[in-house]
């Protein structure tokens, strides 16, 4: 009996790590999406402009 609660216990241990690591690289992959579209909307570094003399 105690056998069988033990392996239960252990194969929903399991599950409940392979859901908190898929879900928290879901999470992470978004934020990282999320700054590189918006650094792209704003970018930091502008291209120079060289003015021409006549």
């Amino acid at each position: 009996m105690d056998e069988n609660i033990y392996n239960g216990t252990f194969i929903y241990l399991i599950i409940w790590l392979i859901i908190t690591l898929v879900s928290l690289a879901v999470f992470c992959l978004w934020i990282f999406w999320l700054c590189v579209y918006i650094s792209q909307l704003n970018p930091i570094v502008f291209p120079q402009r060289r003015t021409v003399k006549d």
